[in-house]
Parts: structure tokens; sequence; C-alpha cells
């Protein structure tokens, strides 16, 4: 676990890496302001991404995306008192550490996308309820079709979130010319809706936007670190700089990529390669597999989905941090 640490430090301090943070987010500005110009709708864009991070890398560090088609994938739930049906999200953004074999990290969040109307988002409160609440849901359909009494725990509050995007010249709580992505989890756009069907850009409120850290001495002990440690290297710097954090507003694109490629996105499934999430994990690993995006991955190859085919429109995306590169890259060089 010393080399996580020692790796995420570095990193911390890595102009070069910044360079690759900062390439990575112009690279997703194109993608979408090609498919606003194209008149996109949201699946279409988030092909676009998938395009765009597919096959990026620095050091460590590499992102690889694909896109799933098939069936809606459909879960029924109790909204209140009456049955409910959605579609879980179109993008699911994961994050992983691996070394020496082990998974030292996984993370997941499941992103539904909303275009703008110019200055506002429609919210469907049905999937709003479930990407916040994630209630105990059985699938009708698609990947989940024949589970019964699925929970996937959102202990982060960030398991599930939503993709704010602005065409070029709306109008939003800051200028964006060139187009853009907010990230929100669940609950705060509960919080901007307060009883209304959509979200004004002026609903949103940064100050009440907090983002949180998972410096507990419970996460300390998964580590075997002491857990003065572990609060330095998580909450060092706070907001845009910390890694391993718990980030659930990114006003802009490159808020969110640096949030994702310093692992402080979504809902912890695994640490110190324990399973801390059972359904989720599975779900993420699930999602990697049937996306061939597993390759080389030290992730477990059966699980509750193992059996089904992945039929469901959605993108995948990875973050891999591979801390055996980084000691071969080391051991080259000595050589």
């Amino acid at each position: 676990m010393r080399r996580l640490f020692n790796e995420i430090k570095r990193l911390a301090g890595d102009d070069a890496f910044l360079a690759f943070q900062n390439d990575l987010a112009v690279k997703m500005y194109r993608a979408l302001n090609q498919g606003y110009s194209n008149g996109d709708d949201e699946i279409k864009l988030v092909q676009r991404l998938v395009s765009a991070v597919d096959g990026v890398r620095r050091g460590s560090v590499s992102l690889a995306a694909n896109m799933l088609h098939g069936k809606e994938s459909m879960v029924e739930f109790k909204h209140g008192a009456k049955k409910t049906r959605r579609e879980l999200g179109d993008m699911a953004v994961i994050s992983l550490i691996s070394a020496g074999g082990k998974r030292l990290l996984e993370k997941i969040v499941i992103i539904q996308n909303k275009k703008s109307n110019g200055k506002s988002w429609s919210i469907d409160l049905g999937q709003l309820f479930l990407l916040k609440n994630f209630p105990t849901f059985s699938g009708t359909s698609g990947l989940l079709g024949g589970y019964k009494n699925v929970a996937f725990r959102n202990a982060s509050g960030c398991l599930g979130a939503f993709g704010l995007l602005s065409p070029p010249g709306d109008s939003g709580p800051l200028p964006r010319p060139p187009g853009d992505m907010l990230f929100a989890a669940a609950h705060l756009v509960s919080e901007f809706l307060r009883g209304k069907k959509s979200v004004h850009s002026k609903d949103i409120m940064f100050h009440s936007c907090q983002n949180t850290w998972q410096s507990s001495p419970a996460a300390s002990a998964w580590y075997d670190v002491p857990s003065w440690e572990w609060y330095m290297c998580s909450a060092d710097g706070m907001g845009d700089n910390a890694f391993l954090g718990n980030v659930w507003f990114c006003r802009d694109l490159y808020d969110f990529t640096r949030a994702w490629t310093r692992l402080s996105l979504g809902e912890m499934t695994c640490i110190g390669n324990r399973i801390v999430n059972k359904r989720a994990d599975a779900f993420a690993n699930h999602l990697l597999s049937a996306s061939g995006l597993n390759n080389n991955l030290p992730i477990p190859t059966q699980n509750d989905f193992s059996n089904e085919e992945a039929e469901l429109n959605m993108g995948v995306f990875l973050m891999h941090m591979d801390l055996d590169k980084k000691k071969k890259e080391k051991q080259v060089s000595a050589s």
C-alpha cells in the first residue's frame, strides 16, 4: 500500500500529469462540441466521449472506454407506494487501482445525462429517485432482467449522478462559450429542483456543493496505514487537488476530468482487495467484462451478473492506475 501513497504524492506535484488532465478535458470538449454542432442526443454524445477518451494514457494511468448497445435495461422499484420503471443511466465511470495482481481500490458512478433547453434541464423524478436512493429493485428487461430484490449500497452519496450538458451559447451558472458538462450527484440535483421538475441555471448554488473526503479511520485500517497519513494524502490541497476523495459536484469538464483521474468520483466497491459493496462491485466488473475493458485487470470473473449479457445502451469509462507498470518502468530504466 505504501507504493500507492507514494505514487499519489508524486502525481499531486507532477506537472506532466496536470498537462495530461488538461489535455483530456480538451479532448472531451472537442467531442461534445462536434456532437452539439451535429444536433446529437445524449446517447450519441456519450458515444463521442467514448471515442475521445479511449486509449489515452500517461505513465501509470491509462483510460479506456467502450459503448454497449442493446435493449434498455429497465428496473422496477417502489417510488413511494407506487411501482415505477426506469433505466439505470447512460454512462458508468469506473476507477481502479491495481498492484501485485490485486485490486487496491475500485469505484463506480452511474450517470444520466441531460441536455439543456437553453437555460434549464428537465429531470425525470422517477430517475432522480432511483439514482439518489437506489431502492431495492427488480430487473424487468436487459442486463438486469429476471433479477429480484437487488440493492446497491450508496454510502458515499455518489453512486448515482447527472451530467447536465450545456450546448454552446447556453446560459448557465458560468459562461460556457465552448459547450460544457456539469456533474452533480443525484442528491444535489434533488436540492437544486426544490420541488420543481427542471433545474434552472440560477438554482445551482456553488456554496451548497461541498465535496467530502473519505479519510475515515476504517478506510485507513483497510489500507494498513496510519489514519493521519490517509487524511493528509486524501485531503491534501482540498477541493480540486484531492486524491481518493468523494466529489459530488463538478462545475465543468476540467473539474470532472481532474476528479476522475484523482480517483475522487463514485462509490467505493473494493478497497485493499476487500469487497465492501458486493452488488455494486459485481455490476461494475460485469460492465468492464461485457465492454471488453477487463484485459489484464485483477477483477473477479464470476459475480452476481456474470451469466447475463450486457443488454443496455451505456458508455463504460475506465481509469486504471497500474502500480506494477510504474515498477516495471523503473526496473527497465535501471537495467
